[in-house]
């Protein structure tokens, strides 16, 4: 008698289960989905079901997900479904990539942020620092010294006096 229980009408002979003509496995767990009746020597099939592989058509194939071999049906990734994992469910999709949004959402905000902080002021800071230039070039132009200082303090605000005025020679 088998040590174990054979499922699917398998019959123990010798601890082990022999199985009927549409199953295998060590318990005869697992169903063949053979294309036609025809079997080769050693009891596989000779072609597979489409979705199925495997020497005993026992293997489903799985298109977004892997598949668990003791149940024979595919475990779907996220937001897939349905028997091969073929499927988008709109609801499944909304679902999936709110909670990503939620998860990630949050560590965007804290590095997106600061980053873009620091790139509004150093663009602030390259354009004052053009804004003294073109002012420092106007002066020499005209002859009239200034003080970089000066210059940069009269562009913060328009109540400061900077020139000097004063010819080159």
């Amino acid at each position: 008698m088998c040590s174990y229980r054979c499922e699917n009408n398998g019959v123990g002979v010798n601890g082990r289960c022999e199985c009927t003509e549409s199953f295998v496995g060590l318990h005869c767990e697992k169903k063949k989905h053979c294309r036609t009746w025809e079997r080769l020597e050693n009891g596989g099939c000779v072609d597979c079901e489409s979705g199925w592989n495997g020497t005993f058509c026992e293997i489903i194939q799985c298109e977004n997900g892997h598949n668990d071999l003791t149940q024979q049906k595919c475990i779907c990734e996220k937001p897939y479904s349905g028997e091969r994992c073929a499927f988008l469910k709109t609801a499944d999709v909304y679902s999936f990539y709110n909670h990503k949004v939620v998860v990630y959402g949050p560590v965007g905000l804290f590095s997106v942020v600061p980053l873009l902080v620091v790139l509004y002021c150093c663009c602030e800071r390259k354009a004052r620092n053009l804004r003294i230039k073109r002012v420092e070039s106007a002066l020499t132009d005209q002859n009239i010294t200034a003080d970089r200082r000066k210059i940069s303090n009269l562009l913060g605000s328009k109540k400061s006096s900077i020139f000097q005025s004063s010819v080159i020679h």
